[in-house]
């Protein structure tokens, strides 16, 4: 039987190779942002391409989403508990 992992959010912030991807989309989303905009951040800013990551940006939000450091709010925006990690 498979074992479900879910990682918190102060897990992922501290992931040595995704750790700093996860604290930049959390400092993009202090304003409310759309799927979109996060996914082009995380393509061509933050350079985070598929063959580099081995994961679609999508990822990203889905994981910040479980661990409860974005939310949705017509736009994903950072939660509470996520800006207190990244100050």
């Amino acid at each position: 039987m498979s074992e479900i992992v879910t990682k918190t959010l102060y897990d992922l912030l501290r992931d040595p190779e995704y750790g700093s991807i996860y604290a930049e989309i959390l400092k993009f989303c202090r304003e409310p942002k759309t799927k979109d905009e996060i996914e082009r951040f995380v393509l061509e800013d933050l350079k985070a391409t598929y063959e580099k990551t081995k994961v679609w940006p999508a990822y990203f939000i889905w994981e910040l989403e479980k661990a409860g450091g974005l939310r949705w709010e017509g736009k994903w925006k950072t939660t509470e508990m996520g800006l207190k990690l990244i100050s």
